[in-house]
């Protein structure tokens, strides 16, 4: 039986020659790093205004049921 990841380490290596990425971690580090999107603006506005928007979702009075009607609607002719 063959394993899964028999080419992994080849591939993933490839991958990052493809992207410019470095293909050994530097030392002191356990991985290459392949993105910082978790860490900019645009992210964290993202996470910020869809919290908000739970946030407000969550804590919202249930709506009122619908009033109903005393007397029934006449037809006109």
């Amino acid at each position: 039986m063959k394993s899964i990841e028999m080419n992994g380490e080849a591939r993933q290596s490839w991958l990052r020659r493809e992207q410019g990425l470095p293909t050994e971690p530097a030392d002191g580090y356990t991985v290459v790093r392949q993105s910082d999107f978790e860490k900019s603006r645009v992210w964290r506005a993202i996470f910020i205004a869809a919290a908000i928007a739970v946030g407000i979702a969550l804590f919202q009075p249930a709506p009122a049921d619908a009033p109903t009607a005393t007397a029934p609607a006449r037809a006109t002719a």
